[in-house]
């Protein structure tokens, strides 16, 4: 076999046990990811601005 077909192999299987843990936990990180897409979408939003603070508020003002 060759090593090309026998990573891919591995990587069906390891592809395979994802799928099926979500399927036996049903949890996921899509909140997470969500947020981190919020966050990066203001942060572009609001280049130049020179304090932390009023971009910590601006992130916490969309997220609620």
């Amino acid at each position: 076999m060759s090593m090309k077909l026998r990573d891919n192999e591995f990587n069906l299987f390891i592809f395979q046990l994802i799928v099926c843990n979500y399927f036996g936990h049903l949890l996921s990180n899509g909140v997470t990811e969500g947020c981190n897409n919020l966050i990066t979408t203001i942060r572009r939003m609001s280049f130049g601005i020179p304090n932390f603070e009023n971009l910590k508020l601006r992130v916490l003002t969309y997220q609620t």
